[in-house]
């Protein structure tokens, strides 16, 4: 069950070091919406996302998730860093994130299936790049968040899994969630998009 929110981004205002990083940018975002957000390399577009996820303080502006539950609504955020243990196996890494968002053995083998995870016994130091994101999507794709943010998550992704990976965020923003993903690539997800918002350095 998605908790519903809404998410207002107002006039936020974010600088490191003296720098401008982004500079007066607004959305507002409800239930059912794919935003996809494009633009160049240092345009911001990772500083933006790890803002909206809490990860980073702006200089100015609010970032507001409004609900009507006094539930607090989860974010789940996907960056370039895969959330896996290194020194655990793929399975272990699994059961964590099953246990921590308290999902069931049955979604998460069925993520196991889509992202033909057949390296499930392997440390996950051993695996390629492709590998380590497979099994990360499948841990991130079993939290139940009400907004969804992801940087590139098609990255290191073969033709195949980037299929599951777009029609897994499809079941997400029709369950009512919000979802947020940066890329170079916007026309991956043309079919789930309802707002593309460029940024320019």
């Amino acid at each position: 069950m998605i908790l519903p929110i809404n998410l207002n981004v107002s006039d936020l205002l974010v600088k490191r070091g003296g720098i401008t990083l982004i500079q007066s940018f607004s959305v507002n975002l409800v239930p059912h919406d794919c935003c996809i957000l494009t633009g160049p390399n240092g345009s911001g577009k990772t500083t933006l996302l790890r803002t909206i996820a809490g990860l980073l303080k702006p200089s100015w502006g609010k970032v507001d998730l409004n609900t009507d539950s006094e539930s607090k609504p989860m974010i789940a955020y996907q960056g370039h860093q895969d959330a896996l243990t290194e020194q655990m196996t793929v399975i272990e890494n699994l059961i964590f994130y099953q246990k921590l968002y308290k999902s069931d053995s049955e979604q998460m083998h069925s993520l196991i299936q889509k992202f033909s995870i057949d390296y499930l016994n392997q440390p996950v130091s051993h695996l390629s790049a492709g590998q380590k994101k497979r099994a990360s999507l499948c841990c991130h794709f079993l939290a139940k968040a009400s907004l969804w943010i992801f940087d590139e998550p098609a990255t290191n992704l073969d033709q195949s899994s980037i299929s599951v990976l777009t029609q897994e965020i499809k079941k997400l923003k029709d369950r009512g969630a919000i979802v947020l993903i940066a890329t170079h690539s916007p026309q991956l997800y043309s079919f789930i998009s309802n707002l593309n918002v460029s940024l320019e350095p």
